[in-house]
């Protein structure tokens, strides 16, 4: 079995950093075997620039609405934001994708390896399927009125199955 050696700046256990003169060796696929000081590791050490750290975990994110960054303004309140995104999310379809594929390419360059994703359509579907990281879809059910409550499901179940079927 072939190892990768890397050595950076700092190495980040996830609970706390390494000594300086330590050496991360990982199989070929990338899965973390151990960590030696750098005098017992041997050759083909890569010198990293930087921190090397686990993957980070995105535990709420709404991948579909991306196109919303800069658009909606922050710390306005949860009925400002829910009435902003009901008015404001009717954006072409090819904006809609172009911001899902940055959103998901700038998650995934900043360390992120898995994402908790909530949303109510299945317009990431296609980014998630060719993904480096890993996604658990949550599909939000929303209803205001009772009356609509049954259809109101029964839609969101039918997002539910798509993206459970093709992902």
């Amino acid at each position: 079995m072939a190892y990768l050696k890397f050595k950076a700046d700092k190495i980040f256990n996830g609970t706390h950093f390494l000594e300086d003169d330590m050496v991360l060796i990982t199989d070929e696929s990338g899965i973390i075997q151990k960590t030696l000081p750098a005098n017992e590791a041997g050759d083909d050490i890569q010198q990293l620039s930087g921190i090397v750290t686990p993957g980070f975990v995105n535990c709420h994110c709404h991948l579909e609405l991306s196109h919303l960054k800069n658009v909606i303004p922050p710390h306005t309140g949860l009925i400002d934001f829910l009435c902003s995104v009901v008015t404001k999310r009717d954006f072409p379809t090819e904006v809609i994708k172009e911001e899902i594929i940055k959103a998901e390419n700038e998650m995934y360059k900043n360390g992120t390896i898995a994402v908790g994703d909530i949303g109510n359509t299945a317009d990431t579907l296609d980014v998630k399927k060719n993904s480096k990281i890993w996604w658990q879809n949550f599909v939000e059910v929303l209803s205001l009125t009772d009356e609509k409550a049954e259809d109101n499901f029964n839609h969101y179940k039918n997002v539910a199955d798509t993206l459970e079927k093709n992902y």
